[in-house]
């Protein structure tokens, strides 16, 4: 064995196939398992294809590089070349044509994918799915493990450590991952069967090589082993509850904060008169196609935060987890297995900004159309509040098809029994000081859900207006101003709160929240039906939430009935106001004489002319985008046909004259190896020219190879130099036999032969 030669180089005939297929087995279990460390990530589906398919593309790659010799900067070519032109149908499906072919999209991804997609594995809420370029990562993975597994295999003279590339890889994986692993002892007992058969198998060859003898295979050595392994692995499974840690594993998700900013973001219930103006109240803003449970809410955004001026929309998660983060979320949401399923498809008219409609549960969202990828790629979710939004903004025509799950409203008498719920939710600021009095009014001495419910009824005997012109006479906002407004009218006697589902839900809130139950508001709209329908802005609605013990959270309406309404507004009887006491006047102070003014008067400028503004920061990365793909897919097929052209140009001006006839025939030699022709190197040129024509008589059917080798020898060997004209013959007449062959064979297999590279390589 030579030096830097494998122990693969020593084995021959059938133990070379032997062990290519092995180390395709055990690779194919390391992808499985790997598959099953990403699978609570991106959840079940393609994800097996990329998987596999990438470990056995990356097994493929290394034996072919093997067979010919490739070095390592020539494998990495390869590498990415192969990465661009099958790296979408395994990882970025739905970004081809056909499923196969790339787009530009498809290159996008795969070039900014090694700098990007990792970061956004670690934003999205699992499980991801096929979502933008993200599967690229365990593709990547699966690539270097077959590859890296392959060249230890064949190249190293240490095969029995070509486990440690798998291994790497399952670590990376599962510190990317969740932290919760899918049957994590099993995948541990499994990585070390595979990695002790896969190591046992490699020594037993090396021991067998060693002493240049096969030996005799006993039945007690396999049956050894696998006792050996089975102890292992029932004291594994055994020992495993025990060493488990208390907490779930730190990973590398832990530490990257989420990038959306909400904090600029106005609050959505301030846009509820809005939905009230006279071109929105019945305009269709939405349609739902599918069948709803009966008084289903339809949430566009849940509110958990009160400041004094508005109900805001949260994402900082410093609350809790019953508060809530917004993360990115893929092809589907994990969501608790209870409620009446729904499935429905919602098509965008005239409702536009951030917020996603949904219906209870959220469990998966697919965009359609033609902006589905972007509204995919830009979707977030908060698990804790159920509400969902798009930073790539809705537009008429969008659609998606929304699944989720209703859960029905608990009866009075279990929610008159609970008590309040546990979550840690933002404390309110500048809560008017009417609210704690009529707090204590309105729930008495009740608690929990019997709080709530005697706050809702309580809300429920004021009157409704939305303040329109054909209506009382109600301010709009939920600010501490408006709220305290609407509770001291019910200290008047008699009574006479008035307003709409935006103060009514916010006051419960306030009323919730001092009695010590979570609350929070939900803004959105009412069903149009069960059977779904158009919804206007006639339909806006606000609801509260209140989280109860053994219930989660429950929706309360506080809002009176719509018929309920007042003519006659009371007054307040606002306190009298103090005695007016009126200022002296001002001390009179003396004119002053203007300055004199010595400017002279300035005419108008004309704006200026604004250049052409050239976006070079997109620009450049457009350029950097398509062209790194373009380079690797060119560079080499470019470096194949100057090398070529060099040799022939070598070939043409060689000094002897004899030499360039023997290049002639070397042209010729060359061109027929391309073209997948196999003339052996130890014949003479006759003899060649005699097995190209037996071997491809097509190539021989209007030319002459076996005269002109004969031409070529009589210039070489003859003992009176040749001249320059009779090497410029010879050299016509190879170019004639090329350009007869290249007229006789299809176009495609002759652009095949321009970039092979057989006939550069050396010839065994």
């Amino acid at each position: 064995m030579s030096a830097g030669a494998g122990v693969f180089e020593t084995t021959t005939g059938r133990s070379r196939w032997v062990w290519l297929a092995v180390d395709a087995i055990a690779l194919v279990g390391f992808g499985a398992l790997l598959g099953l460390v990403w699978l609570p990530t991106f959840g079940a589906g393609w994800l097996w294809v990329t998987v596999l398919g990438g470990t056995l593309l990356g097994w493929t790659i290394g034996v072919l590089a093997h067979r010919r010799g490739l070095g390592v900067g020539r494998t990495a070519a390869v590498t990415a070349l192969v990465w661009f032109a099958l790296g979408g149908m395994l990882a970025m499906p739905s970004t081809t044509t056909a499923g196969v072919f790339p787009t530009g999209r498809t290159l996008h991804g795969l070039a900014s994918a090694p700098v990007t997609a990792w970061k956004s594995v670690l934003q999205f809420d699992p499980p991801i799915g096929e979502t933008g370029n993200l599967l690229c990562i365990p593709l990547a993975l699966a690539i270097a493990q077959g590859l890296l597994a392959c060249a230890v295999s064949l190249r190293s003279r240490r095969p029995q450590l070509a486990w440690l590339p798998p291994a790497a890889a399952l670590g990376f994986a599962a510190w990317l991952g969740t932290g919760v692993g899918l049957h994590p002892v099993g995948v541990a007992i499994g990585f070390a069967v595979l990695a002790l058969v896969w190591t046992t198998l490699r020594l037993g060859t090396l021991r067998g090589l060693l002493v240049r003898q096969g030996g005799r295979h006993s039945l007690l050595s396999p049956l050894m082993a696998l006792l050996v392994l089975g102890l292992a692995g029932a004291g594994t499974w055994w020992l495993a509850p025990a060493l488990e840690p208390d907490r779930q594993p730190a990973t590398l998700r832990d530490a990257v904060s989420q990038p959306l900013d909400l904090r600029h973001e106005p609050s959505p219930l301030q846009a509820f008169r809005a939905n009230l103006a006279d071109d929105r109240r019945d305009t269709t803003l939405f349609t739902i196609a599918g069948d709803l449970p009966a008084g289903a809410i339809i949430r566009l955004a849940t509110l958990d935060e009160w400041d004094g001026l508005a109900y805001q929309v949260t994402n900082s998660g410093d609350g809790g987890a019953q508060t809530g983060q917004f993360r990115r979320v893929g092809a589907s949401v994990e969501a608790p297995d209870q409620g009446a399923p729904v499935d429905l498809t919602i098509t965008v008219d005239q409702l536009a900004g951030i917020w996603l409609p949904t219906v209870g549960n959220t469990t998966s969202v697919g965009f359609l159309g033609s902006r589905s990828l972007d509204l995919r790629e830009s979707l977030f979710h908060n698990r804790a509040t159920g509400t969902a939004l798009t930073t790539a903004a809705l537009q008429p025509g969008d659609a998606y098809r929304f699944t989720g799950r209703v859960v029905a409203r608990p009866s009075d008498e279990k929610i008159q029994a609970a008590a309040p719920g546990t979550a840690a939710l933002p404390a309110p600021r500048q809560v008017p000081d009417t609210v704690g009095d009529v707090a204590r009014v309105m729930r008495g001495t009740a608690t929990g859900g019997d709080a709530a419910l005697k706050i809702e009824k309580a809300l429920r005997e004021g009157y409704f207006s939305h303040g329109l012109p054909d209506q009382t006479p109600s301010a709009p906002g939920h600010s501490a101003a408006r709220i305290q407004t609407l509770l001291q009218r019910n200290q008047l006697d008699p009574p006479s709160m008035i307003g709409d589902d935006e103060q009514y839900a916010v006051a419960m809130a306030l009323l919730a929240l001092d009695s010590g139950v979570p609350s929070r508001v939900v803004y959105g709209y009412r069903s149009p039906g069960t059977s779904g329908g158009a919804v206007t802005g006639a339909q806006v609605g606000a609801w509260t939430e209140c989280q109860l013990a053994d219930l989660g959270w429950v929706a309360f309406d506080p809002t009176p009935p719509r018929d309920r309404t007042l003519d006659k507004i009371p007054p307040d009887n606002p306190p009298a106001p103090n005695k007016r006491v009126d200022a002296p006047p001002p001390r009179a102070e003396p004119p002053q004489a203007p300055p004199l003014d010595n400017t002279l008067p300035a005419e108008d400028a004309k704006a200026p002319r604004k250049g052409i503004q050239v976006p070079w920061a997109t620009l450049g990365r457009w350029t950097l985008t398509l062209g790194i793909p373009v380079v690797f897919v060119l560079a080499p097929l470019v470096a194949v046909l100057l090398a070529k052209r060099r040799r022939r140009r070598r070939r043409l001006g060689a000094d002897l004259a004899a030499n360039r006839v023997a290049g002639a025939w070397a042209e010729v030699v060359d061109t027929a190896r391309d073209l997948g022709a196999r003339p052996s190197p130890a014949a003479t040129r006759s003899e060649q020219a005699e097995q190209l024509v037996l071997d491809h008589p097509e190539l021989a059917r209007d030319t002459d190879p076996i005269g002109l080798a004969k031409a070529v020898d009589h210039g070489v060997f003859r003992p009176e130099p040749v001249s320059a004209e009779e090497a410029g013959e010879v050299w016509h007449g190879a170019g004639g036999l090329i350009s007869t062959w290249r007229q006789q064979l299809p176009a495609w297999r002759w652009l095949r032969s321009r970039f092979s590279t057989r006939s550069l390589r050396r010839y065994r």
